[in-house]
This record gives structure tokens, C-alpha cells and sequence, in this order.
């Protein structure tokens, strides 16, 4: 049997998901593809718009933002796929725009989520009510815990203190 063309290989290569043009690129030189015939079968993909790092950012933002990660994360992910940044940006924003985001928002959300998941996990208290001495028992170890979960999933370091500060004075 011959072997694929560097059309072919591209075709199967995008059978199961959406590609970056830096993971196309790779795959046809790993597969033994010249220059020419992978930046000829790139030039194609793109006309065909088989391949859009746009779209894929967009793609790949609203899946990331649908689980609750930062702009952030996400950007960095897409980079490390081979995104130009300028593709990230220009996703991102027409998605904030769209959507109407707010990451600090998000972020507070997040770690009053957080936070509830832990009270309720050690039996602590809603933080409507406080103890005897009006205390809120917000633990610091709770609130470095939501802190660190936070920036994992992208926030910046601003929102990420600036949350933890607000769960440590109100205690939710």
C-alpha cells in the first residue's frame, strides 16, 4: 500500500477533534512530510477552514470556562497547543463580551462554593450563624486551601487575594 498523501494523513489526523495549526505541523513532520507538502496541506486546511486557531480558541474557551477555569489557565493551555496569543485574546474577549463575564465575580463564587463545601465537611456552621463568641469559624487553612485551588484553576493573583480576604472578613 502507498503511502498517504499529506492531505490524507491531515484528513485522518482531524477525524476525532478539532486541531491547531502548531499540532497539525507537528504531526505531518513527525509523519515524514516535507516543508513543502506540510505548509501546501496547511494552506489548504486553512481555505477549507479545516483548520481556524480561532475557532479552536473559541472552542477551547468556552469547554474551559464551562469547567470553571480562569482566562488564564485557559491561555496558557491554548499556548502550550501552539495558539498564537493574539488568537487567544481576540477568542476570550468576543466570549467575555458575549457572555457577559466577570472573573472576579466567578472567582468569589467559586471560593463561597468552596467554602461551603469545607464548613459543611467539618461540621462547622453555615456562615449565616455565628458560635458564642460571634465568630464565623473561617479557618486559615480553609481559606489558604480555596486560595490555592483558585490560582490553580487561573485566576489572577489580584482576584485570588482579594477572595480570600473577603471569605476571611465575612466568613462566606
Amino acid at each position: 500500500m502507498a503511502q498517504r498523501t499529506a492531505m490524507e494523513e491531515a484528513g485522518a489526523f482531524l477525524r476525532y477533534r478539532m486541531r491547531t495549526v502548531s499540532e497539525m505541523r507537528d504531526h505531518l513532520r513527525e509523519k515524514g512530510y516535507s516543508q513543502e507538502e506540510t505548509d501546501g496541506c496547511i494552506s489548504e486546511l486553512k481555505k477549507l477552514r479545516y483548520l481556524d486557531d480561532y475557532e479552536y480558541a473559541r472552542a477551547y474557551t468556552e469547554r474551559g470556562l464551562e469547567k470553571g477555569h480562569a482566562s488564564r489557565r485557559i491561555a496558557r493551555e491554548l499556548e502550550e497547543r501552539g495558539v498564537p496569543a493574539d488568537e487567544i485574546r481576540w477568542a476570550y474577549e468576543d466570549i467575555a463580551e458575549e457572555k457577559g463575564l466577570d472573573e472576579f465575580r466567578s472567582a468569589l463564587e467559586t471560593g463561597r462554593i468552596e467554602l461551603a463545601k469545607i464548613r459543611s465537611g467539618y461540621g462547622l456552621q453555615p456562615a449565616e450563624e455565628e458560635d458564642e463568641e460571634g465568630d464565623n469559624q473561617v479557618d486559615e487553612k480553609a481559606v489558604l486551601k480555596i486560595g490555592r485551588k483558585l490560582a490553580r484553576m487561573g485566576y489572577s493573583n489580584s482576584d485570588v487575594f482579594q477572595v480570600m480576604d473577603i471569605l476571611r472578613r465575612n466568613g462566606r
